[in-house]
C-alpha cells in the first residue's frame, strides 16, 4: 500500500467571518468528491437519481486489518441501520484463552483467580452464570509490542493486563472486561458476541477529556474452543478501505460518503498487525472467504468480499488462495469479490494473488485528474493509471479500473487519512457491486455474483493511452451497468453457470499455463499451422449432474484486433466439457518493437449479447542487439508528460555478459524522471527506481552482469512522476557488452623481479571493443 500524507482537513472548514458561523456547504458543493472520487464510476449521479439504491440491503465483507466501527462514518448507514453488523478475527491476534476461575478470599474480599491473574467484585455483576461457573482470561498489552498501537489505554505503560470474565447466562454467553486493567470489575457491563448485540467498547482512559481511545474493541466468545477473541483495527488499512466502500458521513461531515453509503459491513480481520506490514496467511484468508460465503447462505443476502490484500505470485491463478477464492465464488451464487491487483507495476505480468482468481474482479488503480490537482497540485492532462498499479500478461487481469487514492476514515491513532494503491481501488468496485445489488433488490431484478461482474465489465469505459493489461475493460459506469444487469436477468444462461474458465499454454510461465496468451519468448510466435490454443469450459454452482450435463450454449467469438484471427466464428459448449479454439497472429503486423494486445470477446447465445469471457493475447516484440546497432540502443530528446512512461522491451543478445542502462537529462532541458527495470520473469530488478534530475544533476543508471543478466526479454521503463509540474525530458542509452575474463592461468612473483602472469579476455561479440584493463595484487 502506498501511503501519502495530507494536510489537516480542518483547513477546508475555515470561515471567512469570525463573528458568525454559517452552515458549511454540502460535501458535494465543497468539492469533497475530489479527494474521494464518487464521480468516475457515476455512483454520485446514480444515487442522486435513485436515493434508495445507495447500497442498502447489500453487505460488504471487508477482509483486512479490521474495521473500527467507533469512527465517524462507520457507525450508521444512510438508512439509520448499524453499519458494521459482524466482526471476527481470523488471525488469532486478539485471541484469549479462558480458564476455569477459582474463588479465593483475601483480607475479607472475594476474588476469582486463575494462573494468569485475579479479579474481584464479580459477585456484583449482572447477569450471573446459571451454572455458577466463571471462566477467566487476560488480554496482555505486551502482545501489541510490534503493533502500531502499543499502549492501548494511553497510560504510558505497555505491559498492562486486561481481564475478561465469561459466564453462561440465560441470554447466552456474556463477557465482562476489566477496561482499566486494575482487577476491579465494579460497574462492568455484560458484553455479548458482536453479531448478537453489536456492542463495542474502548479501554478506560485516565483523562477522557483530553484523550481519545486509540482502538474500538468487540468480542466473540467461542465455547467450543474455550476462547474469547478481541476484534480491533490496529493497522488502519481496513478502516480506510471500509470508508471508501460504504462510509456515511465520513469524519463527521454530512454528505461526505463512500461509494455505497447504504451498505453494511462484515469486518473479517485477516491481517495480524504485530507481523510486518499487517501480514496474513492463506489459512486466515481461506477461513474468512468461506465465512463470507456461509454468511450469504445463512442470511440469504448478497455479500461482496473486498480484499485489499495480496502478494506477488509466480503461478498466477493457480495458487492455493486463488483456487480457494474461485471455489468459494463458484459455490455461493450470492457472493462476489473485488480484489486489489497489486502495487508491483508498471512491469508486465505483475498481478499478484488472490487477484488472479478468475471469478473475482481484480482492481487496477487510477489517478483521477481532479484528485491529482486537489491533493498534490498536479496538472496531469487526463486521468492516468498509476504507474505502481500491477499489469496483466500471463493472466487476463486486471478486470476493471477505479480511483486508487482517497481521503477516508482512519482509526483515532492514524493521522494519515489519504492513502493510495490498488487497495483503494478495490473498495470502489466493491461499492459499485453494492449499488447494483441495492438497485436490483428494489426492482426485483434477478442477479448473482457473476452477473454483477459481467454487467460492470460490459459498462466499462477505457481511458485513452492504456491497453487492457493496465486497466482491464476500463472504468465501470453504474447506470449503464444496471441496464446490463436488467438485460441479463431476462435470460437463462447467466444463471445456469457460475462463469467460464479460460486456459492457454504459456511456455514462459512457471506453471506452463495461464488464462491468457502471453508471448515473451524472443521473437518466436506459434506458427500459423498450429496457432495459439485456448480451452474454454463452463463452471457450475452446486447443481445436479442432470442440470450440468444438460447445459449447452453456442459461443460466438468476436476478435477486436486486426492482427489476430480465430479458427471459427461460433463453437458449441456442452456440459463441463472443454471447447478448444485456435488463434493465429499476422506476423507482418507484429514486426515493430513494442507490446501488442488484442482480445477476442466471447458471447453465449442466450446471454443478452453481453460478453461472458474474453481471450487475451499479449505479444511482446523486443528490440534486438547485434553488429547492426553495435549492441546498443539510444533514445535522445524524449519527452514525458506528468504521470506518463515509456515501455521498452529489450532482448538480451547471445554472449552478453554486461548491460548498462543510463538515463540523463538533455542539456538546457528540464527533467525529473525515474527508471524502473523488470527482468524476464516480471520481477522488479531493483526495489527502488533510479532518479535522474536536472535540478540535482543526478543520473539514473543500472549495471547488470553475471547471473543477474538472465536471458530473455527485459523491460526498461522511464517514467515521470504525476507530481511533476512540467513536461520532462530525458536521454536513454542501453549498451550490451560481451567481455568475459577467464581466470589467471599463469602467475609469478619472485623476490626482486617484476610480477608477471597471464589471463584471457574474450570478446563474445563480433565487434571491436576498445577499452582498458586495471587490477590489483592483494
Amino acid at each position: 500500500m502506498l501511503i501519502l500524507r495530507s494536510l489537516p482537513l480542518t483547513l477546508l472548514f475555515l470561515s471567512a467571518c469570525a463573528t458568525s458561523q454559517a452552515a458549511p456547504p454540502s460535501a458535494d458543493e465543497a468539492g469533497f468528491w475530489r479527494i474521494m472520487d464518487t464521480r468516475a464510476m457515476g455512483s454520485h449521479s446514480f444515487i442522486k437519481k435513485h436515493p434508495q439504491w445507495d447500497g442498502r440491503n447489500a453487505v460488504i465483507a471487508v477482509l483486512d486489518t479490521g474495521v473500527d466501527m467507533g469512527i465517524a462514518g462507520l457507525q450508521k448507514s444512510s438508512d439509520g441501520k448499524i453499519k458494521v453488523i459482524e466482526a471476527r478475527d481470523f488471525t488469532g491476534q486478539g485471541e484469549v484463552t479462558l480458564f476455569e476461575a477459582k474463588t479465593e478470599t483475601i483480607e475479607g474480599k472475594k476474588w476469582l483467580k486463575s494462573d494468569e491473574g485475579k479479579v474481584r467484585s464479580y459477585e456484583k455483576l449482572s447477569p450471573q452464570p446459571i451454572d455458577g461457573k466463571w471462566r477467566l482470561g487476560f488480554l496482555l498489552e505486551s502482545r501489541f509490542q510490534n503493533s502500531a498501537v502499543k499502549d492501548i489505554n494511553l497510560n504510558a505503560s505497555t505491559n498492562d493486563k486486561f481481564a475478561v470474565l465469561v459466564a453462561k447466562t440465560k441470554k447466552g454467553f456474556v463477557a465482562f472486561v476489566d477496561r482499566d486493567g486494575n482487577g476491579e470489575l465494579t460497574g462492568a457491563q455484560a458484553i455479548q458476541n458482536y453479531n448478537e448485540a453489536q456492542q463495542s467498547f474502548t479501554m478506560a482512559l485516565s483523562d477522557p477529556k483530553t484523550m481519545t481511545p486509540p482502538l474500538t474493541f468487540t468480542l466473540h466468545i467461542d465455547d467450543a474452543t474455550n476462547t474469547v477473541t478481541f476484534h480491533f483495527d490496529d493497522g488502519g488499512h481496513g478502516t480506510h478501505v471500509a470508508g471508501i466502500a460504504c462510509g456515511y458521513g465520513l469524519m463527521g461531515r454530512p454528505g461526505f460518503n463512500g461509494i455505497a453509503p447504504g451498505a453494511q459491513i462484515l469486518s473479517l480481520k485477516i491481517g495480524d498487525n504485530t507481523l510486518s506490514g499487517g501480514s496474513t496467511t492463506s489459512d486466515s484468508m481461506r477461513k474468512a472467504i468461506e465465512f463470507a460465503g456461509e454468511w450469504t447462505k445463512k442470511h440469504k443476502r448478497a455479500v461482496i468480499i473486498n480484499m485489499s490484500y495480496g502478494i506477488g505470485s509466480e503461478i498466477e491463478g493457480e495458487s492455493d488462495i486463488d483456487q480457494a477464492l474461485d471455489d468459494t465464488l463458484q459455490k455461493y451464487p450470492l457472493l462476489a469479490a473485488a480484489v486489489s491487483a497489486g502495487n508491483s507495476g508498471p512491469g508486465l505480468s505483475t498481478v499478484g494473488t488472490p487477484a488472479a482468481a478468475q471469478l473475482a474482479v481484480s482492481a487496477a488503480a487510477m489517478l483521477p485528474k481532479a484528485s491529482a490537482e486537489a491533493m498534490f497540485g498536479s496538472r496531469i492532462d487526463q486521468d492516468k493509471v498509476f504507474s505502481f498499479s500491477s499489469r496483466g500478461g500471463e493472466i487476463a487481469k486486471p478486470d476493471l479500473l477505479a480511483p486508487g487514492i482517497a481521503s477516508a476514515s482512519v482509526p483515532r491513532f492514524d493521522h494519515r487519512d489519504i492513502k493510495g494503491g490498488t487497495s483503494m481501488a478495490a473498495p470502489q468496485l466493491a461499492g459499485a457491486h453494492a449499488l447494483l445489488v441495492s438497485a436490483a433488490l428494489a426492482n426485483k431484478t434477478r442477479f448473482s455474483g457473476r452477473t454483477l461482474k459481467r454487467a460492470l465489465m460490459d459498462s466499462a469505459k477505457p481511458i485513452s493511452g492504456y491497453l487492457p493489461f493496465a486497466q482491464g475493460a476500463g472504468v465501470p459506469q453504474i447506470e449503464k451497468a444496471f441496464k446490463a444487469l436488467q438485460a441479463l436477468s431476462k435470460h437463462k444462461e447467466p444463471f445456469a453457470v457460475a462463469g467460464y474458465s479460460v486456459s492457454a499454454p504459456v511456455p514462459t510461465s512457471d506453471s506452463g499455463f495461464g488464462n491468457a496468451a502471453y508471448w515473451r519468448a524472443g521473437n518466436w510466435l506459434p506458427p500459423s499451422e498450429t496457432g495459439q490454443e485456448f480451452s474454454i469450459s463452463a463452471l457450475f454452482h452446486d447443481v445436479s449432474a442432470k442440470e450440468r450435463d444438460g447445459f449447452q450454449t453456442m459461443l460466438r467469438f468476436k476478435p477486436e484486433a486486426s492482427w489476430l484471427s480465430i479458427d471459427r466464428r461460433v463453437g458449441r459448449l456442452v456440459g463441463d466439457n472443454k471447447l478448444t479454439v485456435r488463434v493465429t497472429y499476422n506476423r507482418k503486423a507484429l514486426s515493430k518493437p513494442g507490446v501488442y494486445h488484442g482480445k477476442i470477446q466471447v458471447y453465449p447465445d442466450d446471454g443478452a449479447d453481453i460478453p461472458a469471457a474474453v481471450l487475451w493475447n499479449t505479444i511482446v516484440v523486443p528490440y534486438t542487439f547485434g553488429a547492426h546497432n553495435q549492441h546498443q540502443l539510444t533514445r535522445k530528446n524524449q519527452q514525458l508528460d506528468p504521470g506518463d512512461f515509456q515501455r521498452i522491451p529489450i532482448l538480451v543478445p547471445p554472449g552478453a555478459t554486461h548491460c548498462r542502462i543510463s538515463m540523463t537529462v538533455p542539456k538546457r532541458k528540464w527533467g525529473r524522471n525515474y527508471l524502473k527495470i523488470y527482468d524476464p520473469r516480471g520481477r522488479s530488478w531493483a526495489p527502488n527506481a533510479r532518479l535522474t534530475s536536472s535540478e540535482s544533476g543526478t543520473v539514473a543508471y543500472a549495471d547488470i552482469s553475471g547471473k543477474e543478466l538472465m536471458p530473455g526479454i527485459w523491460e526498461v521503463l522511464p517514467y515521470a512522476s504525476f507530481r511533476n509540474k512540467n513536461r520532462s525530458h530525458f536521454n536513454l542509452k542501453i549498451q550490451f557488452r560481451g567481455i568475459e575474463s577467464k581466470p589467471i592461468t599463469r602467475y609469478s612473483h619472485k623476490a626482486g623481479k617484476t610480477p608477471s602472469g597471464s589471463f584471457k579476455v574474450v570478446n563474445r561479440f563480433n565487434s571491436t571493443f576498445k577499452g582498458s584493463v586495471s587490477g590489483n595484487i592483494v
